[in-house]
């Protein structure tokens, strides 16, 4: 098990760097069309991505994840249709290849797809919830944590800056909320197992209306397969669930190895999993963990005191078993990281529990009787809470800049943390008296 995982970081961690196309090439494309994203109507009003089926000019064919800009004055490509064009491909950055149109494209067959309902269903909550809006940037930071669109690119930059961009890209961490709120309501009405069926059953919905990155795909089969356990009353384990969603992204789609949504996304829960609880026994020694025959004991404010250290024990834990990974992915693909982020991220996904609580209540209550009081509550919240991240505090306002890291120098440290993540969680299955199994359920 152990090769196996350091073998597996070491070969999708290579895989980014190897490209079919090294320069760019202009070819006869089939265009199939997977997202349409609104973007700055001055500049490009729309975002196209998808898969292209492309023969260039030198008769090789290829088949590649591409993202495409509309041009202004064009009209919006339909999302459930086939096109053909004659385009200039290149590689992107994050493993997309970056495809300009060289003439109109022209529809060749409709084929069947959720593209043009997902587009037309978040635009139709975008304005709902704008009609009723006293904060309009709060509104679309909320309509993006439920959605994964941002409508507003002036709110991008300051997101970016503060390092909390992945709020807005769909991820377990929306998953596992949302079936936390829905869980509790489904609880109160139907018995255990209806409840998970249920789960699945929105969970499954959810996932059709946001839409398949690997990021969504990894988060909506890790929890529906984690919910079947549980409804057939099996044992799971969310490291086997992170593989065998892996098995099923790639079978699906190979190329996605080559884009760095999917590494960043499978790589940074594998970090969650595996060295949260090594750092956390780390911290231990800072804020030791009490028995509850010892909390008992204590005065009821030293009570309190030590369920708030024992959080931030826990936040500190998460935040550095993901900064392992992602400041050097970073740094190394980006050559830069916001330090803002290791602050903004101890207390900002915390408070998206709140925000999806609101966005769910007031959706349906907005859309159906036209009642946005809940809403209003919600949105004042997240204007202030988004001032801190626009405006943020001085000595923080920078970024940790790094010219050139040398790949090698990456892909030994994944191994090298990777080896030692397996050892510390192998070592804290024995300490509970279980055997480590590869292909265990």
């Amino acid at each position: 098990m152990q090769c196996f995982l350091v073998f597996s970081t070491a070969i999708i961690t290579f895989n980014i760097q190897h490209q079919v196309i090294v320069k760019p090439e202009i070819g006869n494309a089939v265009l199939h069309i997977k997202s349409i994203t609104p973007n700055d109507p001055n500049i490009c009003p729309w975002i196209y991505r998808g898969t292209a089926n492309i023969l260039t000019d030198q008769n090789t064919y290829i088949n590649v994840a591409f993202k495409m800009t509309s041009q202004k004055g064009h009209k919006r490509l339909i999302g459930d249709v086939t096109y053909q064009c004659k385009a200039k491909i290149k590689p992107g950055q994050t493993g997309e290849f970056i495809i300009k149109l060289l003439d109109q494209p022209k529809a060749i067959k409709t084929s069947y797809g959720l593209t043009e309902w997902r587009y037309k269903s978040k635009k139709f909550i975008e304005d709902t919830l704008l009609k009723q809006s006293n904060y309009p940037q709060a509104s679309e930071f909320l309509i993006a944590l439920f959605s994964g669109v941002m409508y507003d690119a002036k709110l991008t930059l300051p997101l970016q800056k503060a390092g909390l961009t992945h709020l807005i890209a769909i991820s377990g961490l929306h998953f596992s909320l949302i079936a936390s709120i829905l869980g509790t309501l489904l609880k109160t009405l139907f018995s255990q197992k209806c409840s998970y069926a249920l789960l699945i059953g929105f969970g499954t919905l959810y996932f059709l209306f946001i839409g398949p990155t690997p990021s969504v795909e990894r988060a909506w089969l890790m929890l529906t397969f984690s919910l079947w356990g549980i409804f057939t009353d099996k044992q799971v384990r969310p490291l086997n669930l992170l593989g065998l969603a892996m098995i099923v992204v790639i079978l699906q789609e190979f190329h996605v190895i080559k884009q760095l949504g999917f590494i960043l996304s499978f790589s940074l829960t594998a970090a969650l999993l595996l060295l949260s609880q090594p750092f956390e026994h780390i911290l231990r020694n800072i804020i030791p963990k009490r028995s509850y025959r010892q909390l008992k004991s204590l005065h009821i404010v030293d009570q309190h005191a030590y369920v708030l250290l024992a959080m931030i024990r826990r936040i500190s834990a998460l935040s550095i078993a993901v900064n392992c990974i992602a400041i050097p992915f970073m740094l190394t693909y980006f050559g830069s990281f916001p330090i803002s982020s290791l602050i903004y991220n101890l207390f900002f996904p915390a408070c998206m529990g709140f925000l999806l609580t609101g966005v769910l209540v007031s959706l349906p209550l907005v859309t159906i009787t036209g009642w946005s009081g809940p809403y209003h509550v919600v949105e004042f919240f997240t204007h202030h809470l988004l001032q801190v991240a626009i405006h943020p505090i001085n000595s923080l306002a920078f970024q940790w800049r790094c010219q050139s890291v040398p790949f090698c120098f990456f892909v030994i440290y994944m191994i090298l943390m990777m080896n030692w993540a397996v050892k510390r969680h192998i070592q804290n299955l024995n300490t509970q008296g279980i055997v480590p199994q590869i292909f265990w359920i």
